[in-house]
């Protein structure tokens, strides 16, 4: 996974569940949201756990990502 993608992640996580997470925590969620893995389709689980994540970066992180459409 790329950075990006990772970020990518963190957003949809703090948009649709309203969890703030660090990078490493939003790992697994963008693993199924790039379609990363050929298990997509089968009942897949995703162990969101991490929220150690400087407040003011993970605004500037959704903030970048503000007009993605790209969330799920």
């Amino acid at each position: 996974l790329s950075e990006e993608e990772i970020a990518r992640g963190m957003t949809f996580l703090f948009r649709h569940h309203q969890i703030g997470v660090e990078g490493a925590a939003a790992t697994a969620v963008s693993v199924m949201l790039h379609k990363k893995t050929r298990k997509l389709g089968l009942r897949t689980a995703a162990i969101v756990s991490g929220c150690n994540v400087d407040a003011d970066r993970l605004l500037e992180i959704i903030s970048t990502h503000k007009d993605d459409e790209d969330d799920g």
